[in-house]
């Protein structure tokens, strides 16, 4: 099996203390949670082994042009200029950030498949097993699991190395992400690599 690592919004506006998502709580928990840390210690086992590592993020054009998500929410990041790639709020966290040929998608949707040339780039690399880490868990991580289960990837949620709201997080990884994915942690998932 040929497997991919995708680190999925790991960004200053949705993990930084000081960043878009504070009033949410989902940076308190990535810090609570160690998912930064977490994702580190995945992203360093994936290059270990030769997994193709690919990290996404919400990022816009200036014109909006690539949001493809129609809701309130998106409205809202337009309107007010949120998430224009080259921005604070848009920038990988420290440690999380692509190197040599590792793939870098900006999304203008949840799902890191809506938007993007995901599908394509798993397809040409012959991927079938897909290892997702990020946040939030309740929104493009769990969107991510339905839309590769669907595909017919092998999908597998590293839980400590993602984050939301306590309540939603717990309630994702212990009853909705286990029917499209193996919900597991970092170091089990090393330990099987």
């Amino acid at each position: 099996m040929t497997n991919a690592l995708l680190l999925i919004d790991l960004q200053h506006g949705m993990c930084a203390p000081d960043g878009l998502l504070a009033a949410s709580g989902i940076p308190a928990e990535v810090e609570r949670r160690g998912v930064l840390d977490n994702a580190q210690d995945a992203l360093a086992a994936a290059r270990n082994v030769g997994d193709l590592v690919i990290f996404v993020r919400l990022a816009f054009d200036d014109a909006f042009v690539g949001r493809t998500n129609r809701t309130p929410r998106f409205d809202d990041h337009e309107a007010a200029g949120r998430y224009v790639r080259g921005s604070r709020e848009t920038e990988l966290c420290a440690g999380l950030e692509p190197q040599g040929d590792e793939v870098l998608l900006d999304k203008g949707s949840v799902s890191p498949f809506a938007s993007t040339v995901l599908s394509s780039v798993l397809s040409r690399h012959g991927v079938t097993g897909l290892t997702l880490a990020g946040v939030a868990t309740h929104l493009a991580v769990e969107s991510a699991a339905r839309e590769a289960g669907d595909r017919g990837f092998e999908v597998t949620v590293l839980e400590d190395a993602c984050a939301g709201p306590a309540e939603l997080h717990e309630h994702s990884v212990s009853r909705v992400l286990p029917a499209f994915a193996r919900v597991t942690t970092v170091r089990k998932w090393i330990g099987e690599r």
